[in-house]
């Protein structure tokens, strides 16, 4: 269940369009009572012509800029939903 004082908002996005399929890379902060500081998580989704798929990785991490740069490197890898996870695993 969500605590009341958590507040989820957008850091960043970044979209990437390639013939067919558009992708679009998301990163949250969460902000939540009891603790300093933000919780961020990443989510990325693509869309075709046959449907859509979303993947989204929660708590990663509570530091801004290793929260950037993760973000950084699934976008400048074309990182799909599927892949998220594999990829993830790697880089952290």
């Amino acid at each position: 269940m969500k605590n009341k004082n958590e507040r989820t908002e957008i850091a960043a996005v970044r979209r990437e369009n390639l013939p067919g399929l558009s992708l679009v890379y998301a990163l949250f902060r969460t902000k939540r009572s009891g603790r300093d500081g933000f919780a961020y998580s990443v989510s990325v989704s693509v869309t075709g012509e046959y449907g859509s798929e979303t993947a989204t990785a929660s708590d990663l991490t509570d530091s801004r800029e290793d929260a950037e740069l993760i973000f950084r490197l699934l976008a400048d890898q074309t990182v799909t939903p599927c892949a998220l996870a594999d990829v993830l695993e790697e880089i952290l």
